[in-house]
């Protein structure tokens, strides 16, 4: 009985802290420099794209209110076209793609991704493995040369 009240007790304070918690007394809270004005949901993007000798389509969508390049690559090859008895091949290659170096002794695109970019990815569907990096605009420069 003594340990089912004093169970009760510390359950009443609990609630007590957190409903003190929930008070008018809250801070404003701040990010960094944001304004937090009125804002608009009305983006109309300035797309451009064309397509390359070698059948490849490059699609540019600059955003002046970003500081954030962003490189999307889609690999029109996936799951579907690992062969018999090799499933998980195209997921294994997808890996191995960041353990490409130009030389012997050069560092792996892995290496180079984590000095230029702010982050990197990739994944492997059924039939295509998108990678998409993206780093701040003084970098952008950067990380498109690391596809070719």
């Amino acid at each position: 009985m003594e340990s089912l009240q004093r169970g009760l007790r510390m359950s009443l304070v609990a609630v007590a802290l957190i409903a003190g918690g929930c008070g008018s007394s809250r801070a404003t809270v701040r990010f960094g420099s944001l304004s937090m004005g009125e804002r608009s949901l009305e983006y109309e993007p300035d797309i451009t794209w064309w397509t390359l000798p070698n059948n490849l389509t490059v699609v540019l969508t600059p955003d002046a209110r970003a500081n954030i390049v962003s490189v999307d690559v889609r690999y029109l090859v996936g799951a579907a076209e690992d062969p018999p008895g090799k499933t998980g091949l195209a997921h294994l290659v997808e890996h191995m793609m960041f353990e490409l170096r130009a030389a012997q002794d050069a560092p792996t695109l892995k290496n180079r991704l984590a000095v230029a970019a702010l982050g990197h990815n990739a994944y492997t569907s059924a039939d295509a493995t998108p990678v998409r990096r993206f780093a701040l605009d003084h970098y952008g420069e950067a990380i498109r040369e690391l596809e070719g």
